[in-house]
């Protein structure tokens, strides 16, 4: 379902935003209005101390576990979005909504217009049932349907609900526009290279308070070789939670990186999620090339779900394309 133009899924490469974005490294005490102080350009040195590793893994395994007892989830947000050129920007807005159910779900992406004529996809509706993949292009008022699902997802912004763990992600080169979804978590295929191969950056007890970066193997992305580093942050090692997840060349540089904020309670799983993340997306130099703000607005794990959200419904379609027959049909 190859819906847009390589001009358009390129783009998204280099803004990082299909390639589920990532990030980490800290933001500055100081509030920056330049758009390349967003994020602090911060290059720390690795240290060879393993002790910890143990301590770590837990701390991922637990949330990663969280994550895969999710049975339903129903999320919203609105993302603002700032693209950065020839120190130029342009902003605009965005917005996500995400239901899921065991192996079913909706996903829809809108963006405002000025941000499309820059060339981030036009907004998209998927949904899959369990047992037909369904793709809505509002613009050409087109749907179109297949039996098998389709696991590289077109759509020009990540899910937020997935983001607090990016380092599961398996979207980079060797599976582009790979999206995760709940079964994806319970079954990260990249997971046990990942956590075999953590070691710890730097680490520090302030205040009662735990303070550590570590590392782990990530992939290639548009052919450079990366690596995911996480900072934890948590009053002590049980408690330990990520607060910023990025994508760093082996020289250190960014290339994204994504700060978890505003953690919350929330009934149905437990550990605190994330209800604005800020992401930066970086060329492979460093320099900041495009920054979004998700904020979640609505959001229900666990709780009792209308099965209707995850009924096919597409307001506004005139025309139905059935990818299996390659034939328009009624619906």
């Amino acid at each position: 379902m190859k819906i847009f133009s390589k001009f358009r899924i390129l783009f998204l490469g280099v803004c990082l935003l299909t390639v589920g974005i990532v990030t980490a490294l800290v933001l500055s005490a100081e509030k920056h209005t330049g758009a390349e102080n967003y994020f602090v350009h911060n290059i720390e040195q690795v240290n060879d101390s393993s002790a910890n590793n143990e301590t770590y893994i837990n701390a991922l395994e637990k949330i990663r576990n969280e994550y895969s007892n999710v049975k339903n989830v129903e999320m919203e947000a609105n993302v603002a979005i700032e693209i950065i050129r020839n120190n130029s920007i342009v902003a605009g807005t965005g917005q996500i909504i995400y239901i899921a159910k065991d192996n079913k779900y909706k996903y829809s992406c809108t963006i405002s217009e000025n941000l499309q004529n820059e060339g981030l996809m036009r907004d998209v509706y998927i949904l899959y049932n369990g047992s037909k993949f369904y793709f809505y292009d509002p613009e050409s008022k087109i749907v179109s349907s297949q039996s098998s699902e389709e696991v590289r997802l077109p759509a020009a912004l990540p899910n937020p609900f997935f983001l607090p763990i990016e380092f599961l992600s398996n979207d980079d080169d060797n599976c582009e526009g790979c999206k995760m979804r709940l079964q994806d978590v319970k079954m990260p295929i990249r997971w046990a290279k990942r956590v075999s191969s953590i070691s710890e950056l730097t680490s520090e007890n302030s205040n009662g308070t735990i303070h550590s970066l570590i590392q782990m193997p990530g992939g290639d992305l548009n052919k450079i070789p990366y690596n995911y580093r996480v900072r934890l942050v948590g009053d002590s090692s049980a408690n330990l939670q990520p607060i910023s997840i990025s994508r760093v060349k082996g020289n250190g540089i960014p290339l994204a990186e994504l700060l978890l904020n505003d953690l919350r309670t929330v009934p149905g799983i437990n550990v605190k999620i994330p209800h604005n993340v800020e992401v930066g997306a970086r060329d492979e130099t460093g320099n900041l090339n495009l920054k979004a703000v998700f904020t979640v607005t609505k959001l229900k794990v666990n709780q009792t779900l209308d099965d209707t959200l995850l009924a096919p419904n597409f307001a506004g379609a005139e025309k139905f394309w059935d990818s299996d027959t390659k034939t328009f049909v009624n619906q």
